[in-house]
C-alpha cells in the first residue's frame, strides 16, 4: 500500500511546480501586453512618451521611441502577487514600495530629461534607506572581512551606510550600462536567473520565486528591445532593476549562510567596475566631469570598433552589441559566481580575473580606436 505521506509529499511537487510555471507564464505575459500597450499608445495619441532625441552621445536610436519598460516591469511583476504564497508577497509588497523613490525618479526622467544624475541617485539611496527598515535581510550584516564583519558592521549606522552605497551605487552603475538594444536587461535576465538557480540549490524557495518572477517580466519586454530597439527599459527600469537585483543579493546572502557575500559582488561586477573603471578614467586620464557621459564606455567601443562594421541594419549594428557583452560576462563572472557561490578565495579570484579581462579587452578596442584616428 502507497505511504499517504509520500502521496501528499508528490502532489504537493507537482502543485509547486504548477506555481512556478504559472508564475513565470503571468508576468511575462503581463510585462509583454504592457509593452505593447505602451508602444500602441506612445505611437497613437500620446507622443511625449517618446524620446525624440536622437542626437545625443549616447544615443544610438534612429526614431522616436518610449522609454516606459520600467512600467511594464513594475506591472508583470505585480502580477505575481495572486500566485505566490503569503510569506512571498510581503516581501515583494515590501521591495516594491521601498523602490518607489527611485522608480518614480527614473520614469519622471524617462518622461521630462528634467532629473539630474545626482537626484537619481541620491532618490536609489532614498530607496535603499527605506528598504534597511522595511526588509529585515536588506542590509550589510557581514563582508567576509573578520574586523569590519565583527567591529563595525555590528554597529547600525556603519550598516545602514554601507548598504546605502552597495544598493545605491549598484541602481546607479545598472543604468550606466544600460547603452544598447538588450544590453542592460539581458545582464539583468542572466543575473536573475543565476540567483534563482543558487536559491534553488540552497532551498529557498521564496528566493526562487521572486527571482523567477522578475526573470519572467523581463522575458515579456526584451523581445521588444532587442535587437531592434521598439521599447526601452529607460532610466526608470534600469534604476528600478538595479535596485531590486541589490537588494535581493543581500537578502539572498544574509539568508542562507553558506553563500559568501562576495558571491553577490561577483554577479554585479561588470556595472560595478563600469562605473568605477569610467569616474577613474573621466577624472585622472580625460580630466573631464565625471557625471557628464562620454562614448568611451567598453559597449560604445565594441559598437565603434566591431560590430558598426559587420551589420547594415543600422538596428543590428546597435543590438548584437549585447551579445558580446552577455557572453563576456557569462565567462568572466556569472558562471563561476554560480559554480562556487559559497568559496570566498575562488570568487574574489575571479573577480580579479574579470577586472584583468576588462582591461585588456579595453586597452585592444582603444588600440583600435587609435588605429582608427
Amino acid at each position: 500500500m502507497t505511504d499517504p505521506v509520500s502521496i501528499l509529499f508528490s502532489f504537493s511537487i507537482i502543485y509547486y511546480k504548477k506555481m512556478l510555471i504559472s508564475l513565470v507564464v503571468l508576468c511575462a505575459t503581463a510585462s509583454l501586453l504592457t509593452s505593447l500597450v505602451v508602444i500602441k499608445l506612445s505611437h497613437s495619441w500620446f507622443s511625449w512618451m517618446l524620446d525624440h532625441d536622437t542626437q545625443g552621445i549616447q544615443k544610438f536610436h534612429h526614431e522616436p521611441v518610449p522609454r516606459l519598460g520600467g512600467i511594464a516591469i513594475l506591472v508583470g511583476l505585480l502580477c505575481s502577487l495572486p500566485i505566490i504564497p503569503l510569506d512571498t508577497q510581503k516581501i515583494l509588497i515590501l521591495l516594491v514600495l521601498a523602490s518607489v523613490p527611485v522608480l518614480a525618479g527614473g520614469i519622471v526622467e524617462d518622461l521630462t530629461k528634467k532629473v539630474s544624475p545626482m537626484i537619481r541617485l541620491l532618490l536609489a539611496f532614498a530607496s535603499a534607506i527605506i528598504g534597511f527598515y522595511l526588509l529585515d535581510d536588506a542590509r550589510a550584516v557581514h563582508l567576509g572581512i573578520p574586523f569590519v564583519d565583527n567591529h563595525l558592521l555590528i554597529m547600525a549606522p556603519v550598516s545602514l551606510v554601507i548598504t546605502v552605497l552597495m544598493i545605491g551605487g549598484v541602481s546607479h552603475a545598472v543604468n550606466i550600462i544600460d547603452g544598447y538594444n538588450g544590453l542592460m536587461p539581458g545582464f539583468m535576465l542572466m543575473l536573475f536567473a543565476a540567483m534563482a538557480y543558487v536559491s534553488y540549490q540552497s532551498g529557498d524557495l521564496l528566493m526562487l520565486q521572486i527571482n523567477l518572477a522578475l526573470c519572467a517580466v523581463i522575458i515579456g519586454f526584451i523581445g521588444l528591445n532587442f535587437p531592434y530597439g521598439k521599447m526601452f527599459s529607460g532610466d526608470g527600469g534600469a534604476y528600478f532593476l538595479g535596485y531590486t537585483a541589490a537588494t535581493l543579493s543581500l537578502i539572498l546572502v544574509n539568508r542562507n549562510d553558506a553563500l559568501s557575500p562576495w558571491f553577490a559582488l561577483l554577479l554585479m561586477i561588470f556595472p560595478v567596475w563600469e562605473t568605477l573603471f569610467s569616474i577613474g578614467r573621466r577624472k585622472f586620464i580625460h580630466g573631464t566631469d565625471i557625471t557628464q557621459p562620454d562614448d568611451q564606455h567598453l559597449h560604445t567601443l565594441i559598437f565603434k570598433h566591431i560590430t558598426q562594421h559587420r551589420y547594415r541594419d543600422p538596428r543590428l549594428k546597435n543590438g548584437m552589441v549585447s551579445p558580446i557583452i552577455w557572453l563576456f560576462c557569462c565567462l568572466t563572472s556569472l558562471i563561476p559566481a554560480i559554480i562556487f557561490p559559497g568559496r570566498t578565495g575562488i570568487l574574489i579570484f575571479f573577480i580579479m580575473v574579470f577586472i584583468v579581462a576588462y582591461y585588456a579587452f579595453y586597452r585592444f578596442l582603444t588600440k583600435q580606436n587609435k588605429q582608427h584616428d
